[in-house]
Parts: C-alpha cells; structure tokens; sequence
C-alpha cells in the first residue's frame, strides 16, 4: 500500500481528488487514509480499483479491499454513494460527531505547533 495522503487542513485544496472532500471528511480529524496498492511491479490507481472492477484485481488486491469491508471498524471508499475506492476510514464522524470535532481541533492545532514529517522526508 502507498498511502497518498492522511491528515488535511481545512480548507486547503486538494490536489487530483477522487471526489469533492467533504466539509465532515475523516481526514480531517486523522482517521482517514488514501492509498494506492502496489503489487507484482504493477501499482492500482482509483481507476483500477473502483468498486465495479474487483474481480478483474489481482487476487492479493482483493483480498486486501475484502479485509477492509469485512473489518467492522472500518469503511472502504469504494462502497460509498460516490465511489472513492483509495480511500479507508473509521467513521468517527458518523459514530461520534461530538469526537470527530474534538480530534479536528486537536489535529489541527498538534499540525500548527510543529513541522510536518512528510516535509522533510527525503
């Protein structure tokens, strides 16, 4: 897996989004993931994994997206009105909006203290 992107800041833009973010998205509390899997030198972008064409992934790739489906703390994007297939989260924000807006405001002040990691990765 590649993970493409985790935590957000509100209101910045969003590059190359599969869908519109949504203004309660997972992401921005940090309990949301999107991804890329790579398997065998071939990596699977949104386009290949969408919800429709599964059964033509490779059998470790589907088994990977059926983890998540049959996990009950998680959701898969793929299953979702607007199909967004790299994308997993626990939805704290249907569970608990209470939760999702406090972890909001944590993420976002814990993100202004302090240099982000993927910043100074090489």
């Amino acid at each position: 897996m590649i993970i493409n992107q985790a935590y957000r800041v509100d209101g910045r833009e969003v590059s190359r989004a599969i869908v519109e973010p949504g203004k309660l998205s997972n992401h921005l509390a940090g309990f949301a993931i999107d991804f890329n899997i790579e398997s065998n030198g071939t990596t699977y972008f949104a386009h290949h994994l969408k919800r429709k064409k599964l059964n033509n992934l490779p059998e470790n790739v589907q088994d990977f997206i059926k983890s998540i489906r049959n996990d009950k703390d998680l959701r898969w994007g793929g299953d979702f009105s607007k199909d967004d297939p790299i994308h997993i989260d626990h939805p704290i924000n249907v569970i608990n909006r209470g939760k999702w807006e406090s972890y909001k405001t944590q993420c976002a002040r814990d993100y202004a203290r302090r240099i982000p990691q993927w910043k100074i990765w090489k």
